[in-house]
């Protein structure tokens, strides 16, 4: 997708590091890392890459686009708020940096700067200048908070002269560790406070922080709302108080998370003892986490942490949003967490399945400080920078999981090193118009009873989508090996495929793949995959021994969104689920639901799916659900269409559920027999186990561009 706008061409910043590697890099290792691996640990941040961390730090502190140039007004920053603007750079070995190749990049982008090792500028600065970019390269070694305030004059000078200058310029950060809070919040504030930046966000935690983002962010709305409404100056100061109280009711911001930390299962068999020993826990806080030119050879605790707020930070700018570093996840959580996917592999009590993910978040001890909690409870998506499913843990005054409050994003920080080029990597997303085309490649045998149920559910699906979401062209095909999938998506062309597969689970390989026909497939194996796919198969995200899926994997294929499955799935249940998402994807590019993007789509999916979860649990509730009422309804259609329209609470929806169906069965006279049902067996909430990787929200319906007023 194209930006809509000439002027929306962002910045691009190139960061060199020098590496003999070839960047071939195999997912899968028969030998466990040993004291010669040329990187860190546990997550696994390759050094040379890690070299050039002090200068992606620098380039966070450039202009992410040119109208931070600006003295904006507030309705403008709320319609930059809409977009993803975070910063374009490119992390590459320095033997690429070619024309050729940086031509092709810099097509759609304003070539800004080029920071290389310091022995490598003189072959470097010829070519930065052949190729146009605004400022003469630099080397790591004279980046300073001088170099960043003339890079700063520089720009302006040679992008918008004729304008007046902001000024205000950034200083390079003290401590790394509050920076996913404090910089995007100095970001802001540097249009509406005239101070100099050392003195904007001077706490040293993360609630505090988080408070006076929350606060800039709400001034900002009031302003804009003000403005909207034409109040003059007397008038605003008049109205204030009461504005801002409304807009909070509304605030919603975009929060970034990160959460890092492997189990210590993976640890014992991907790491020797002697590397293993070098691994330590990343504390909340560190006042050792500073910028310097020498992040890159600290001890690896200090440097993945430098990595992963690097990341969350340049998102939360990007976003126009709040960073929240998450302490490190514990040990007993990940226990408590294979614990739980293992359960899944027998029998599944939903009783005991409740109670173990209440063991699962008091093992996670998160403290939710106010600050943190009110930007968590009210955020409009998550991006979630861990390998750990925080969409599982609770908020304090909910009864269900933060996943059906709100849509999340995964980013696996497992290894650090691909984290760091797919999310550097430029990536505009895609817009899906009027027109959705989905390839389904059936890749179980139809001896199989899995494989015929799964059929069943499409050709259900097909008919529906035929006569009532047109929008929705469904291809079906038959793939019984890895050769025939890859020439299906090859064939069709689709905007998303779903493999319907087994999932084939190995803790003596640590691995989690497909099993497409007799073939096993981690994902490398299909070259080149479409922008989403959907893994209907049992076992392709788990999480609780960092085992290598290919749902993550698939990442590396030019997936930009892949929904994966932590446990087992009823094929049944994951049939429902799979026809629903279609079906409001439909409805969206009908235009009879409004939603932006997947991400907000697939929420909508999960979160609303707490009736069939439950209804799904025995055969005496889904006889009941269908059984009908005084109206001539079903139980489920009185419940989705009448019952239950304004009664489900977000962090609330499954005991909600519960409490509407329980009514209902009250005014039938089977109060008694369904609540003794919902008591036992109990019910599974399986859709609480999809995780959606990669980038699901830059999934677009309409030009984000044109939605936010710059078409």
């Amino acid at each position: 997708m194209e930006n809509s706008a000439g002027w929306a061409q962002r910045p691009l910043y190139v960061v060199l590091f020098d590496s003999e590697k070839d960047d071939s890099d195999q997912p899968v290792r028969s030998e466990p890392f040993g004291e010669d691996e040329p990187g860190t640990v546990p997550h696994h941040l390759d050094r040379a890459v890690a070299a050039a961390l002090p200068a992606l730090w620098y380039c966070l502190h450039l202009p992410n686009d040119l109208t931070q140039m600006l003295d904006l007004p507030a309705n403008a920053i709320t319609a930059l708020q809409r977009l993803d603007l975070s910063h374009d750079i490119l992390l590459m070995p320095t033997k690429f940096f070619t024309e050729k190749l940086i031509r092709n990049l810099a097509t759609t982008a304003h070539p800004m700067l080029v920071i290389c090792p310091d022995d490598r500028l003189d072959h470097v600065a010829p070519i930065s200048k052949s190729l146009g970019f605004a400022l003469a390269a630099i080397g790591f070694s004279r980046l300073s908070d001088e170099s960043l305030h003339e890079h700063w004059r520089q720009i302006h000078r040679h992008h918008l002269p004729e304008q007046p200058y902001l000024g205000r310029e950034p200083s390079l950060p003290g401590r790394l560790d509050l920076a996913p809070a404090a910089l995007p919040m100095r970001w802001l504030a540097r249009q509406y406070i005239d101070r100099p930046w050392a003195e904007i966000g001077r706490e040293f935690d993360i609630d505090p922080l988080v408070k006076d983002a929350i606060r800039l962010l709400l001034g900002n709305a009031t302003t804009n709302a003000l403005d909207q409404a034409g109040a003059t100056q007397e008038e605003g100061i008049a109205r204030w108080d009461e504005t801002f109280s409304e807009q909070l009711k509304r605030f919603s911001p975009v929060v970034t998370v990160s959460m890092p930390g492997v189990p210590a299962s993976y640890s014992r068999m991907a790491l020797t003892p002697a590397t293993r020993s070098r691994v330590r826990r990343i504390p909340s806080l560190d006042p050792e986490d500073t910028w310097s030119l020498e992040i890159g050879t600290r001890p690896d605790s200090l440097t993945e942490r430098a990595a992963i707020e690097l990341v969350v930070t340049r998102r939360a700018i990007g976003r126009g949003g709040i960073g929240i570093p998450l302490p490190e996840v514990p040990q007993e959580a990940f226990t408590q967490l294979a614990e739980l996917e293992r359960h899944f592999e027998g029998t599944v009590n939903g009783t005991k399945v409740w109670r173990m993910l209440e063991r699962l978040n008091q093992a996670a001890n998160v403290s939710w400080t106010p600050g943190v909690l009110t930007a968590i409870s009210r955020a409009s998506m998550i991006y979630a920078y861990t390998n750990f499913p925080i969409g599982l843990l609770r908020l304090p005054s909910d009864s269900a999981p933060l996943m059906t409050r709100v849509p999340i994003a995964y980013r696996p920080v497992l290894p650090l090193t691909r984290t760091l080029q797919l999310e550097l990597s430029r990536s505009p997303g895609i817009t899906l118009r009027n027109r959705c085309k989905v390839l389904v490649a059936e890749c179980i045998p139809t001896s199989d009873p899995v494989g015929v149920a799964s059929r069943q559910g499409w050709d259900v699906s097909e008919q529906y989508f035929a006569g009532q979401a047109p929008a929705v062209e469904l291809q079906r095909t038959e793939a019984l090996s890895i050769a025939e999938l890859q020439t299906a998506i090859k064939t069709h062309k689709p905007d998303i495929l779903v493999i319907s597969a087994h999932g084939s689970l190995s803790r003596e390989t640590n691995t989690a793949a497909l099993v497409i026909g007799k073939d096993l497939c981690l994902g490398p194996e299909l070259d080149e995959v479409p922008p989403v796919v959907i893994l209907s198969a049992c076992y392709t995200a788990p999480r609780g021994r960092a085992i290598v899926g290919v749902a993550d994997l698939l990442l590396r294929q030019g997936a930009l969104a892949v929904l994966g499955t932590q446990v087992p799935v009823d094929v049944r249940h994951n049939a429902a689920l799979m026809v629903r998402f279609f079906v409001y994807i439909g409805e969206v590019l009908a235009g009879r639901e409004s939603h932006s993007n997947l991400l907000e789509v697939w929420h909508r999916t999960q979160a609303s799916n707490a009736i069939n979860d439950v209804l799904l649990a025995s055969r005496s509730l889904h006889a009941w659900g269908r059984s009908r009422t005084e109206s001539g309804s079903s139980v489920l259609a009185e419940f989705m269409e009448r019952r239950s329209v304004g009664r489900l609470r977000r962090g609330h929806i499954y005991s909600d559920t519960e409490m509407v169906l329980c009514d209902m069965a009250d005014s039938m006279g089977v109060g008694s027999q369904v609540r003794n049902w919902l008591k036992r067996p109990g019910y599974v909430p399986e859709s609480f186990f999809y995780v959606f990787v990669g980038r699901p929200d830059s999934i677009y319906f309409d030009d984000p561009f044109s939605a936010a007023g710059f078409g």
